[in-house]
């Protein structure tokens, strides 16, 4: 949601995004018409939500001290939105370290780019997506940039992961 002080600002990227209403077996059980489900992470131990209508999958060759996840959503073999979501180091104050947006390449493609680096929990989070542009494909635009903004609002440490001081 747009505070009014923003609305003219974003008035214009307003879009609903929803996949399908059948029901999804592994599904949060959320009232809300858009279902998460929750994916973890390694060592570091983590937890970050995702959109039910996405896959998740740990990162395959971890880096000792750091744990990632990849979120992301298909059509066929075709890579249509990515998100991945790393943990790494101890860090006791919980605050917003960087955050950008930015257009770039991948191959002949333009894509949008957007990278979060913060603090919660104890943990340090990174936080990267690519997608296609808006005015490519706004609907598709839209769902990627709303499992990244899941993934920001819900990526925490697991319970047992982090002892504060």
């Amino acid at each position: 949601m747009t505070p009014v002080y923003r609305y003219d600002e974003q008035r214009n990227n307003v879009a609903i995004a929803t996949n399908s209403f059948k029901l999804l077996l592994k599904a949060s059980g959320s009232p809300k018409l858009e279902q998460w489900l929750d994916s973890s992470g390694g060592k570091p131990a983590f937890h970050v939500a995702y959109p039910a209508s996405w896959k998740s999958r740990p990162v395959a060759k971890p880096v000792p001290g750091k744990s990632a996840v990849d979120i992301l959503l298909a059509r066929g073999n075709e890579l249509a939105g990515y998100v991945r979501v790393k943990a790494t180091g101890v860090r006791r104050t919980e605050e917003l370290l960087t955050a950008h947006v930015a257009g770039g390449r991948l191959g002949e493609k333009a894509v949008e780019l957007r990278i979060a680096l913060f603090a919660r929990g104890g943990l340090v989070f990174a936080l990267s997506t690519i997608s296609v542009e808006k005015s490519e494909n706004p609907v598709l635009w839209m769902r990627s940039k709303r499992a990244y903004e899941i993934a920001l609002k819900t990526v925490r440490p697991s319970d047992h992961e982090v002892t504060r001081g």
